[in-house]
């Protein structure tokens, strides 16, 4: 069972870095965490809800959208559903930050407007009211009681409607291949998932051809995003409460250590870190 709401006091601590991860019932569920001290390089990889990243100490620096991006403490870090990014700390000194993972309809609810679906227009935002309005929203997320989390989350998406608006996505060029179309082929062919050559084959493409057009279109590659969506599918199994063993069959890796190597690159833990530092 997911927790109606957690705290961080219990954070794992190993080699100078604390982790803490944890699920709140609102919104249908919104997925927080925290990183403290953390040395990690992520590899390329995306998400399938939005990410919301509040820089507490260090610098981050991430590629994504065609450029290279840092985010300082008080920044905020807005990355799309989807959106393939990296990152690491800057200069190789330790970063901190906490993050929030609300899906479409959790953003939707939490800005006032139904159907979010992106684009912000910038991926860091540097504003002392957002941070604040921040701090609040993911410590009564953290700590409060349901109708404080709702609310203080609620004056975030205020404040966030405001500083960072979401814009809309641009519309998807005419005559190319339709891989907005692919996306969705790889995302509903999860756990079992599809191969290369029988997606290529359902949009009428060559193999290469398709993965050359996927990672142009989307900076990654469709089997790197079958992957991210591994990982989330195995977080959001341990978030429920299931062992790792189950998660990985769960997220349909080949097995345990297949899905340990490509939950850390894109989690900074590995899956039984990852259980341990669950506020359960």
């Amino acid at each position: 069972m997911a927790p109606s709401h957690g705290g961080f006091s219990g954070l794992i601590m190993r080699d100078a870095e604390a982790s803490g991860f944890g699920r709140v019932d609102v919104f249908g569920g919104l997925v927080l965490s925290r990183m403290v001290r953390s040395s990690h390089r992520f590899d390329t990889h995306a998400h399938s809800t939005f990410v919301l990243q509040r820089v507490d100490a260090g610098v981050i620096e991430f590629d994504c959208r065609g450029r290279c991006w840092r985010a300082a403490p008080g920044d905020l870090v807005l990355i799309d559903p989807d959106e393939a990014h990296t990152g690491r700390p800057f200069d190789g000194a330790p970063v901190s930050y906490r993050t929030l993972y609300p899906s479409r309809a959790a953003l939707g609810a939490i800005v006032g407007e139904a159907g979010c679906g992106g684009l912000f227009d910038e991926c860091v935002r540097s504003d002392p009211r957002l941070a604040g309005s921040f701090d609040r929203a993911f410590e009564a997320l953290r700590h409060g009681r349901r109708s404080e989390a709702v609310d203080a989350a609620i004056s975030f998406g205020g404040v966030l409607r405001e500083v960072a608006p979401v814009t809309g996505r641009p519309a998807r060029s005419e005559g190319g291949p339709d891989l907005d179309h692919a996306r969705a082929i790889i995302r509903d062919s999860l756990p079992t998932g599809i191969a290369g050559d029988d997606l290529a084959a359902r949009l009428g493409m060559h193999p290469v051809h398709l993965i050359r057009s996927f990672r142009a279109r989307f900076g990654i590659t469709p089997h790197q995003y079958e992957l991210s969506l591994r990982v989330e599918l195995a977080r959001d199994a341990l978030l429920r409460g299931c062992t790792v063993v189950a998660a990985a069959c769960e997220a349909g890796f080949y097995d345990q250590a297949h899905m340990t190597k490509h939950f850390k690159r894109r989690l900074a833990v590995t899956p039984a870190r990852f259980r341990r530092s669950l506020v359960l």
